[in-house]
């Protein structure tokens, strides 16, 4: 008898957190502008990596063995 009333519980709890998600779900969509914060620092450090960062040569050969 208490797993039965366990499995109602769970099976209540899971419907209301559907009816909310479903709720929310327009809100989810929709367009909203947001801001991004990153240091100074960490986008000097970034293009002094991307700068000094050894790319592979081309290929060497002319057909595409």
């Amino acid at each position: 008898m208490k797993l039965h009333k366990l499995a109602t519980v769970l099976a209540f709890g899971l419907c209301i957190l559907s009816a909310l998600s479903q709720a929310n779900a327009a809100d989810e969509r929709s367009i909203r502008p947001f801001k991004v914060q990153v240091p100074q620092a960490a986008l000097e450090d970034l293009r002094r990596r991307i700068a000094e960062t050894r790319w592979p040569d081309r290929e060497t050969v002319d057909d595409q063995s």
